[in-house]
């Protein structure tokens, strides 16, 4: 459903497009007509060819509208497309389109992925995954940043409660006004490039400043003489500027300045397009402490952000006098024009070279923190609780993020050191025993960015995700299914001894046969246990529900289905206990494989 607001909006927008191009028509065939109606009657010019002038202005001013009017016209059509997804969000119905998933694609191709195995483990990159519906302003930057967020890495409770601060803090505000803005302005400058443009002095001699000034001092007195006496000196003065020019030139870069400045354009679209609202979240971070923003709020040697913006658009606008010939030539036989500009440039290039990276490294996190808080606004979920202290995840009414939310199935989920440290999970087949892992483990990627997760009650420790769920050849390293995923439990098993973590393991040791895989998984499951880590297994082995005998912080729990008219129902409950049956016969018997 679209908001009828912005429906009504646009089409206000629309017809006023129309009715502005309407009259633009009008005017411009006054203007024709002054100009043309004296010619052929031969009489009203003193009348006509003044008036052409004002419906001259008025044209171009129903031009300059009309610019605006299709700027804000494309700014609306953007907010829809954002208005869209948050109606869709929260059902976990966006339709992706044969042209979005081509475009995640291209953007996935920019940014830089380690080997983890979480990232497909947990649908996390691909075309319809997790990151596809926080991420959409098509900037790879962002999408950078929210990668380095869901990283296996160790955090702490306290990391992972400023990464939510920061996202409550955006879920106030004029948020969607600015992810529009940054949807309709994309990051196109290189980061590497930026940084050799700051480092580029333009003034490799400041006394040539100096001489030039004098000489266009001594220009002056020249034509004051001219003016006073008659004298020509000046012709000789100012055809010196031919060599002067140059001269300084190699010292002074004037003919390298235009394309210094004009290197931060593009940022500086950017900024300027968000400078209200970066301001203003600036100013609400520095209040509640929260460390967003902070390069923004601060003065670095005298020159402010906003004061930085003005001065490099005075900067770009002053030289854009280069684009005009004839005035240019005019200026510079009067003024030292370039250089004067140049020398400016070269004191803000000073001032922004400790700084401007910052603005530029906060905007990218700004973008990014906005994502999520625009996430977690679009969902039905709520606030995780991050613990710190014993290691320990109690949560009720877990979902699927990426399942439609008329079919999703929530479950609870409980571990502690003392009683229920790992969960030995086992099930028929199509159960929901993996759906459930992913549903656990991509809601704890959600808590540990910052956001919302899908759930009725979520409280957590800040855990590492360690995920053993997909298994495929490794061509590159020649390894088969069952090599690959004892090098990524070995991984796993390690992690777990180094830093408390949750691990997520399903069908361990499914690779291999019945006799080894038991044995190997009890051996496997023993050294987790031993650890300071927890997590769940699945298995299809119901031996290894005996475990539990031995164990008493191991705690079976299951997925079953029951048979009807022929048709296997599931439930997709987690209960409590090893699966009383299985269904891999009754699933041969009812295709035929018999």
């Amino acid at each position: 459903m679209k908001s009828k607001f912005l429906a009504t909006l646009i089409e206000r927008v629309n017809r006023t497009l129309e009715s502005t191009a309407q009259l633009r028509l009008v005017v411009g065939g006054l203007v024709l007509v002054c100009w043309f109606y004296p010619v052929i009657f031969s009489s009203g010019m003193a009348l006509l060819y003044p008036s052409s002038l004002l419906f001259i202005i008025g044209f171009i001013v129903l031009v300059y509208r009309s610019v605006r009017i299709k700027e804000f016209k494309s700014y609306l059509l953007q907010r829809e497309i954002i208005q869209d997804r948050r109606l869709n969000q929260e059902k976990a119905e966006y339709k992706y389109t044969a042209n979005d998933i081509n475009r995640w694609g291209d953007l996935l191709s920019q940014v830089n992925l380690d080997k983890s195995s979480h990232w497909d483990d947990l649908d996390l990159v691909k075309a319809h995954g997790l990151l596809p519906s926080i991420h959409f302003t098509g900037n790879v930057p962002s999408l950078q940043h929210l990668i380095e967020l869901m990283r296996r890495q160790p955090l702490t409770s306290d990391q992972v409660l400023e990464r939510q601060s920061k996202v409550q803090l955006l879920t106030r505000g004029p948020r969607r006004k600015a992810l529009t803005q940054l949807s309709r302005y994309p990051e196109t400058t290189n980061v590497n490039t930026t940084q050799a443009l700051l480092k580029e002095s333009l003034v490799k001699d400041a006394r040539w400043l100096w001489f030039i000034y004098a000489y266009y001092a001594l220009l002056w007195v020249a034509y004051v003489g001219y003016l006073l006496s008659g004298v020509t000196v000046f012709a000789a003065f100012l055809f010196g500027l031919f060599f002067v020019f140059p001269l300084a030139g190699s010292r002074v870069k004037i003919f390298k300045t235009l394309s210094w400045v004009s290197g931060f354009e593009a940022q500086l679209s950017r900024l300027r397009m968000v400078k209200k609202t970066i301001q203003n979240y600036s100013i609400q971070a520095s209040a509640k402490k929260v460390s967003l923003l902070s390069s923004f709020s601060v003065s670095t040697h005298g020159l402010s952000f906003d004061e930085t913006l003005s001065e490099l658009n005075r900067i770009i606008g002053a030289l854009g006098l280069r684009q005009n010939f004839i005035a240019y030539g005019i200026v510079h036989a009067f003024l030292p024009w370039d250089f004067y500009w140049t020398n400016r440039a070269e004191a803000v290039r000073k001032k922004l070279e400790p700084i401007y990276l910052r603005w530029v490294e906060d905007l990218v996190e700004f973008e990014a923190f906005l994502l999520l808080a625009e996430y977690s606004e679009n969902i039905k979920g709520v606030w995780p609780t991050i613990t710190g202290g014993e290691a320990r995840l109690r949560a009720e009414g877990v979902r699927h993020p990426l399942i439609p939310a008329r079919v999703v199935i929530a479950n609870d989920v409980e571990l502690n050191p003392a009683h229920r440290k790992c969960l030995l999970v086992t099930g028929s087949n199509m159960s929901g025993k993996s759906t459930f892992l992913r549903t656990l483990g991509i809601n704890l990627m959600l808590m540990r960015m910052g956001c919302k997760v899908h759930a009725n009650s979520f409280e957590s420790s800040a855990f590492q995700v360690l995920t053993s769920l997909k298994r495929v050849d490794s061509l590159e390293e020649s390894l088969s299914t069952f090599y690959s995923e004892v090098k990524n439990l070995k991984e796993i098993r390690d992690e777990c001894v180094l830093y408390t973590s949750l691990y997520l393991i399903d069908e361990i040791f499914r690779g291999t046969n019945n006799r080894e895989r038991l044995i190997g998984a009890q051996k496997y499951i023993k050294a987790l246990l031993q650890s300071p880590s927890m997590g769940l297994v699945t298995t299809h082995d119901l031996e290894l529900s005996q475990m539990d005998q031995e164990y008493k912080n191991l705690v079976n729990e299951h997925f079953a289905d029951r048979i009807e008219n022929g048709k296997m129902i599931f439930d997709y409950k987690k209960k409590l206990g090893p699966c009383p049956s299985t269904n891999a016969l009754k699933v041969m018997e009812m295709e035929g494989v018999f």
